[in-house]
């Protein structure tokens, strides 16, 4: 719970701000822990950072309030966290000070700034400054934040502040102080209303995600996907043994050294980086690149267009039919920046071909 002391100074500075502009001020506290999965990210963590990483480079500046009155040097931000045992960038919670503007069914925000709080271990509070979003914006957008598999996969800092999926309370709008959670609410029901924020800010209508999945060679099964895994393994073994010079590009030579020059090629698993893409319900696999596994040994990766030339074929199917159609055993290890533990991994595969996108960990949680 924030104190006292920071919740009126936070107040103050935003009734300052409603004197100077005819957009409605508002103030936003985003607690860490009520950032849920659906989000895509912990926006807490993606701003804190980003931010902390920008201030010690000196590429933005920290001050004591909005008034900046006092600027806080890297330094100053390092020796006050070691001071009072904190971190910046572990804090409960952030403050986002915006202007809205609600026109019809438009609902548009502009964000002036962020304040960074913490507490210590024994409850007091420590403020760590404030920071304009001016210095932040070209960074905002650059950024692509570490999204799990419930997002796309190139979603920048700068999208998710301007449409806002995460959790958020109002503390303050239009210059009072707002105390209760369900005031907070009351306002989201008929201010928000279910609006989208930032309409002239384009969302892609295509769900993208970056999969990462490997093939084993497995146990003789009557299992035909399992069985076209292992034959694929089996043919791409067959053209390296033919094709040394793609062998030893790949780093073939280090397999050598493991096995004395024994000469012995065992492909053992690929390891496959691909871009799925869903519309309209329909799903589709971009094979970005792979990496084989020689004695247990990962090669050099390979991109997909340069493996397509090695003329691999099973059953008469190209190596571009076989991963198209995903005609083989496979098991997810990872979702854009989440691993996925292998007692998930077909779950995760069966949520990636049957459930919304957008819902995925829901998928995997509750099945």
């Amino acid at each position: 719970m924030m104190g006292k002391r920071i919740f009126l100074v936070l107040v103050i500075e935003c009734c300052w701000l409603a004197a100077l502009a005819d957009e409605m001020p508002v103030l936003l506290r985003i607690p860490r822990a009520e950032q849920h999965d659906t989000t895509g990210c912990n926006i807490v963590d993606e701003v804190t950072g980003l931010v902390y990483q920008l201030i010690l480079e000196g590429k933005a500046k920290l001050w004591d309030s909005r008034l900046k009155d006092i600027r806080i040097t890297p330094s100053t931000l390092q020796s006050l966290e070691k001071s009072s045992g904190t971190s910046f960038t572990n804090p409960e919670v952030i403050y986002i000070y915006e202007h809205w503007d609600r026109d019809g069914e438009d609902l548009v925000s502009r964000t002036l700034g962020f304040m960074f709080v913490n507490s210590n271990s024994a409850g007091n509070e420590v403020s760590y400054g404030y920071v304009d979003y001016d210095e932040l914006k070209t960074p905002f957008i650059r950024k692509r934040i570490a999204a799990n598999p419930n997002i796309n996969n190139d979603v920048s800092l700068a999208m998710m502040l301007h449409k806002k999926p995460f959790h958020y309370n109002i503390i303050q709008f239009g210059g009072k102080a707002i105390t209760a959670g369900a005031e907070s609410r009351r306002i989201k029901s008929e201010f928000v209303a279910g609006r989208e924020f930032n309409k002239s800010v384009p969302v892609p209508d295509i769900q993208e995600r970056d999969v990462e999945y490997i093939i084993d060679l497995r146990p003789k099964t009557d299992d035909e996907k399992t069985r076209k895994g292992n034959a694929l393994l089996g043919e791409i073994e067959k053209f390296l043994k033919a094709n040394e010079e793609v062998f030893f590009n790949m780093g073939g030579d280090r397999v050598r050294n493991y096995i004395s020059g024994k000469g012995k090629i065992d492909v053992t698993r690929l390891r496959v980086s691909e871009t799925w893409k869903k519309r309209n319900g329909i799903i589709s696999f971009e094979t970005l690149e792979i990496t084989v596994y020689i004695n247990d040994t990962a090669m050099a990766p390979v991109p997909f267009n340069k493996v397509l030339w090695w003329g691999v074929f099973i059953e008469e199917k190209s190596m571009y039919e076989l991963f198209r159609e995903k005609d083989f055993t496979l098991f997810i290890t990872r979702i854009n920046s989440t691993e996925i533990p292998g007692k998930d991994a077909y779950l995760y595969y069966k949520a990636l071909m049957s459930a919304e996108w957008r819902q995925l960990t829901e998928y995997v949680k509750n099945y």
